[in-house]
């Protein structure tokens, strides 16, 4: 759907913002989420030709540049270049990051601007964390979670000892600048929907049609999840089935087994530093992204766990640098293994039937 509509932009049909028309026959109009990671996909489209290469290619060189982003982040909070190199390793290898980067979707989009919105946060450098997180929202809703980690980063950078009343104002009003700095961006990200000949006041609608999509949907599929589900990878998403003569070729939005099962043993066995920083700064990532889908009225599915499953690499790298080198290197190439095992399901490598069918007796959940 999101990459029909952006070949759809780039036609210059202007019923693709529009929620009311009708849309060829098998196919919709992507309309529930902000246009961005959409004007991603155009401009892949625009250098390479119409095809799923130039559609996908966005997702792929961000998915990249996301990966780069999470070493500088916690190179910048930890000072430590092993955790760093940890957390950016990790997450390269953790499955789901894999499969939402050779994908055309909205998700590996909000994820780059929302990770370098956090470095310039930790460097303080608030006007550009404000542009960055505008185009995070501009990409996909979900990532107005993350304006409570940069709250605590904001806070944090503060000093007890300069508040007064005087100091307290300034910081309000800052504070509100930089809201009001995301959300312009925001609103400019809809440029091309208002020179098509749209109004505000459908500008305005289409955003009360996107809210009650969320908060109204009421269907089911074959493939969604809760995100009891998620944290223990137990229910992916089937993207992609080619079936040959004694192979079948399959892509799942799948999760490393190895990274997100003993992530949730890091994350627990670390508990007891949650009220230090920067422990406190990267669970709140992994709650703030988790914990509000469980009251969510939608059906949702494993891909929601993106943001959540990054951050938890990072709980990881955090645990894996208590541990002698010898013991955190075993566990990277577990890790490692693991993937390799389960990268016919993510690349959509053509491979025997008793592969799936070795697979699924093993996990049937997954099948």
């Amino acid at each position: 759907y999101h990459a029909f509509t952006a070949r759809e932009y780039l036609n210059n049909h202007i019923e693709a913002w529009e929620w009311w028309t009708t849309p060829p026959k098998d196919v919709a109009y992507e309309w529930t989420h902000p246009p961005v990671a959409k004007y991603g996909m155009v401009i892949g489209m625009l250098l390479f030709g119409e095809n799923s290469t130039a559609w996908r290619l966005g997702s792929a060189i961000v998915g990249v540049i996301s990966i780069y982003g999470i070493y500088l982040l916690v190179n910048a909070l930890t000072k430590n270049k092993n955790i760093a190199l940890f957390s950016a390793f990790l997450l390269s290898i953790k499955g789901l990051h894999i499969a939402q980067s050779r994908i055309a979707m909205n998700d590996m989009y909000m994820m780059v601007f929302f990770i370098f919105a956090l470095n310039s946060a930790v460097k303080s450098r608030w006007k550009l964390a404000a542009i960055l997180y505008g185009l995070a929202l501009g990409s996909k809703w979900s990532a107005l979670y993350g304006i409570i980690p940069l709250a605590y980063l904001y806070l944090h950078d503060l000093r007890p000892t300069t508040w007064n009343l005087r100091s307290t104002i300034y910081h309000v009003f800052f504070a509100l600048r930089l809201i009001l700095i995301s959300v312009f961006i925001y609103i400019i990200t809809f440029t091309p929907f208002i020179l098509a000949g749209h109004t505000w006041a459908q500008w305005w609608e289409l955003h009360r049609q996107m809210w009650y999509y969320h908060t109204h949907l009421v269907a089911t599929h074959g493939y969604q999840s809760t995100p009891l589900q998620w944290i223990f990878d137990v229910r992916p998403v089937w993207y992609y089935v080619k079936y040959g003569s004694g192979v079948v070729a399959n892509i799942y939005a799948l999760g490393n087994p190895a990274i997100l099962w003993f992530g949730l043993v890091a994350l627990i066995l670390q508990i007891k530093k949650i009220f230090v920083h920067p422990y406190t700064f990267i669970y709140l990532l992994y709650g703030i992204f988790t914990i509000p889908w469980i009251f969510s009225p939608r059906i949702m599915f494993f891909y929601h766990y993106l943001p959540s499953a990054t951050f938890l690499s990072v709980i990881i790298a955090l645990y894996l640098n208590n541990l002698s080198k010898k013991n955190a290197l075993y566990y990277c190439a577990i890790a490692l293994l693991a993937l390799f095992i389960i990268s016919p399901m993510l690349y959509g490598y053509s491979i025997s039937q008793s592969y799936w069918d070795t697979l699924f007796k093993l996990l049937p959940s997954w099948k």
